[in-house]
């Protein structure tokens, strides 16, 4: 009887089948990386909508109790004035801020950022 080499049908079919499960369980970990690498960059991107509003208060226009809305590409922001009570503190007049900024990115997020500011801001 000769002698046989190679593989047999069922011998290929388990390492293609190997390969197949590779295969998916390496590009289901690569997309999650992007979806986290893009997850990330939106959260950047809100936390820098959230300190210019934040640092733009009292600066292009007097800072006064209220809200101002807006939008700034894929977010929305709001900014909240209101009379900080700092008396318990011996804080002079002051303010309290808060911006939050919110965007859809698989299902709705949100970012606050909150200060208070000393006396009357200086304009311009």
């Amino acid at each position: 009887m000769a002698d046989r080499r190679g593989f047999s049908l069922i011998e290929i079919l388990v390492a293609f089948a190997i390969l197949a499960l590779s295969f998916v369980a390496i590009s289901q970990a690569f997309s999650g990386g992007l979806r986290m690498l893009s997850a990330s960059g939106s959260y950047a991107g809100a936390l820098r909508v959230a300190e210019s509003r934040l640092a733009e208060a009292g600066r292009l226009s007097p800072l006064a109790p209220g809200v101002t809305e807006g939008k700034s590409g894929i977010y929305t922001w709001r900014l909240e004035v209101a009379p900080y009570d700092g008396s318990d503190a011996g804080l002079p007049q002051a303010h309290e801020a808060v911006a939050t900024v919110t965007w859809e990115g698989g299902g709705a997020r949100t970012v606050s950022l909150r200060t208070i500011y000393l006396g009357a801001p200086e304009n311009g």
